[in-house]
């Protein structure tokens, strides 16, 4: 009975640290301290048991690193800025410990099932918070609502839809797991279409529909959920339907939809204002790729040449502006920053969790996290940059529990506090 506490206390000593740094992904800076921690632990852990490092799920989380993180040491070669290219590289290494910490941890079934619990929790009470800023134009924190755009805890960033958007799965996952009467099932819908909604950011949209795409593929595989899985779909198509209506008067939302109808159009110029001058993001992204098209330019060094490569007229340059950080398309800023090299490696990463959701074959946690990875990592992402570190802080909270082995033997292993 004693050794059972112990163990118990262990699990959720690792899950409260983990549950911290999803939670801190709220806050813009915040998540990098206990992100630091669990890369202390994590070193430890390997010079501590270098062993554990040969498991299958181990040497599958260290190659997935490797393929991120060789092509941005190849890139230094020919970086544009070599000093924000070695900070950028050399600090990346701390989401090798710390996301093999969670892995580690995440390999304790306990531990496995308590993050996952509490991830779920999170994302309802985000979801909550949200839905209380946006019905009192105040949220529990008392940031507030100005009428165009709802940011919930994420405030003053607009990042909420993001989240929302990748971890989505893993609310109707909490209640289809638990078969829960489908009145809840399309509550919960209801209140992620309608929050996403109102968050009005096309690239979460898109995200949001990748992630019921990969959700109903999980539902359908499984043979015997086949009456859940039109449940659900009704349901999706219910909660879809009120929250369009509830919001189709927001301001805001006409405005970015009426946009959204000018890609239609064919008119270069109307297409580049209607995607927020994104095509002239990626046209200078396209001409620093042919630069320097094998290796790169150097990890987030887009934003330190995009002068030079920009049209003259180009508007991130009008009125003192410098440029952007990044091109706004996770393809193109690979393929810019770390050449063919990292867009190989890249497709190589992506190839193989799409190879693990099909050989999972089950609606499972395990497999909900490799979908949320491969939302995350979309290719045709248009949010936030792929080796900035606030996003990355994310996906390496993802990967390792995508690949966690809960039934391995390292599960077994004493964790050492």
């Amino acid at each position: 009975m004693k050794g059972t506490k112990i163990n118990l206390c262990e699990d959720a000593f690792h899950a409260v640290i983990i549950l911290i740094t999803f939670a801190l992904l709220g806050t813009q800076n915040m998540v990098h301290y206990p992100f630091a921690l669990m890369s202390a632990i994590g070193l430890w852990l390997i010079i501590k048991e270098p062993s554990v490092i040969y498991d299958k799920g181990s040497r599958n989380f260290f190659c997935v690193f490797a393929l991120v993180w060789s092509p941005m040491l190849l890139s230094l070669l020919g970086a544009s800025d070599l000093a924000s290219a070695s900070k950028t590289t050399f600090s990346y290494i701390h989401f090798l410990f710390g996301g093999y910490y969670v892995y580690w941890a995440s390999c304790r079934e306990k531990t496995y099932r308590l993050v996952g619990l509490g991830v779920f929790s999170l994302v309802l009470f985000a979801l909550s918070d949200a839905l209380i800023q946006f019905i009192f134009a105040i949220d529990l924190f008392g940031f507030p609502y100005d009428g165009a755009v709802l940011k919930g805890l994420f405030y003053p960033k607009e990042r909420l839809g993001l989240f929302l958007a990748v971890l989505s799965p893993l609310a109707l996952y909490g209640v289809f797991k638990r078969q829960y009467k489908s009145v809840y099932s399309v509550l919960i819908l209801s209140m992620i279409v309608l929050i996403l909604l109102l968050c009005v950011k096309r690239s979460a949209w898109i995200m949001f529909g990748l992630s019921m795409l990969g959700f109903s593929y999980l539902i359908w595989i499984n043979h015997r959920s086949t009456k859940k899985f039109m449940a659900m779909g009704f349901g999706i198509l219910i909660a879809f339907t009120l929250s369009l209506v509830a919001v189709m008067y927001t301001p805001t939302y006409h405005t970015k939809v009426t946009l959204s109808s000018s890609f239609s159009s064919g008119d270069l110029q109307k297409i580049d204002i209607a995607s927020n001058y994104r095509l002239s993001l990626w046209r200078t992204g396209t001409r620093i790729f042919l630069s320097e098209p094998i290796n790169g330019i150097g990890a987030r060094g887009y934003r330190h040449i995009y002068a030079e490569h920009a049209d003259p007229n180009d508007f991130w340059l009008r009125d003192g502006r410098t440029g952007q950080n990044h091109p706004h398309l996770q393809l193109l800023e690979i393929a810019a920053e770390t050449g063919v090299v990292g867009l190989i490696g890249f497709f190589l990463i992506y190839l193989f969790f799409l190879r693990e959701i099909i050989r999972e074959a089950n609606i499972s946690m395990k497999a909900i996290w490799i979908l949320a990875v491969l939302v995350a990592w979309f290719p045709l992402n248009t949010h936030l940059a792929f080796y900035g570190s606030y996003w990355a802080s994310f996906v390496w909270l993802l990967i390792p529990l995508a690949l966690a082995q809960p039934s391995a033997e390292l599960s077994r292993k004493k964790v050492p506090i």
